[in-house]
């Protein structure tokens, strides 16, 4: 059953959120579908500086990201709150830096121009602290780079994107560490590390402080150091092959600080491949439930 998208998200509070978009059936996001067809591996390139960019101007936090072959997964904190903050010249630059052609002239005039209309101010304020108005800037953009390389119209994308909750620091962290090991996990990368098209490379590439913050940012709502997260993807990766592997004392320490055990851990990594609306402890799930008016989702 599908559900409106206000059902699932808190527009007006935000929150952390898994989103997945998939390609409509043999449509390749990027990767080369034959030994000899065409490689569309620049749209990985492409749809991961997308990302980072939109990063910059919504009042939005990413935490992950995976672009696979055909289809893509980013985590993201949703914050309105901080748009509404920034000043009506903020709004205006922000909104004209993702819609509108760059002039060499006259576009400091455009921007006060648009400032002074304080309902249209008002309309993108609220769109640049949208989680579907976010995805929507990335998804429009691909389908017609990706129609026009391939020469078809029609869609691209397989319906609206899939958004899940997350209700706490440690269903958050699970899921960066979920979508960071895609490739690995889809033997396409031998190391998170090594996994184009990802977060965890562009962090270790980036690295400017061992903190796991939002990337970009200094911003963080997960108490783990870099190196840290690292140890616990690799510990990851090795209990997939040895169910009965023990953790090493420092990963256990560091998942027990977000609230979980190493066997908690290694249930909720695998739950993640369930069609779930939210993850969170009872406690969080049932808040959830009450603040979307609804009275069960599934978890």
């Amino acid at each position: 059953m599908t559900y409106p998208r206000s059902h699932l998200v808190d527009r007006h509070n935000g929150g952390c959120y898994h989103c997945i978009s998939r390609c409509v059936r043999q449509a390749w996001l990027c990767g080369q579908a034959t030994h000899a067809g065409p490689s569309f591996e620049h749209r990985s390139a492409w749809l991961e500086e997308r990302i980072l960019v939109l990063a910059r101007v919504f009042a939005v936090d990413v935490y992950a990201y995976a672009v696979m072959s055909n289809h893509y997964h980013v985590v993201v904190h949703v914050r309105p709150e901080q748009a509404r903050e920034w000043c009506d010249l903020d709004v205006a630059r922000r909104w004209m830096r993702v819609c509108s052609a760059r002039t060499l002239h006259g576009e400091d005039e455009r921007i006060h121009a648009f400032a002074e209309d304080a309902e249209r101010i008002a309309r993108c304020r609220e769109r640049l602290g949208n989680l579907s108005w976010f995805m929507r800037f990335i998804n429009e953009p691909m389908a017609r780079i990706a129609n026009r390389e391939d020469e078809r119209t029609g869609r691209f994308w397989d319906g609206r994107f899939r958004s899940i909750a997350l209700l706490d620091e440690s269903a958050l962290l699970a899921c960066v560490a979920y979508v960071d090991l895609n490739p690995v996990r889809a033997g396409i990368a031998d190391s998170p590390e090594r996994s184009r098209g990802t977060s965890v490379r562009h962090r270790v590439n980036n690295r400017k402080e061992d903190a796991l913050t939002a990337i970009g940012t200094s911003t963080s709502l997960i108490p783990v150091s870099l190196e840290g997260y690292l140890e616990i993807l690799r510990w990851i990766i090795a209990s997939e092959s040895d169910r009965g592997l023990t953790a090493p004392a420092s990963v256990e320490t560091v998942l027990k600080q977000s609230g979980r055990s190493s066997a908690d851990w290694v249930s909720w990594m695998r739950s993640q491949r369930l069609k779930r609306r939210a993850y969170g402890n009872a406690q969080t799930v049932q808040d959830y439930t009450a603040s979307i008016g609804q009275f069960w989702v599934k978890q």
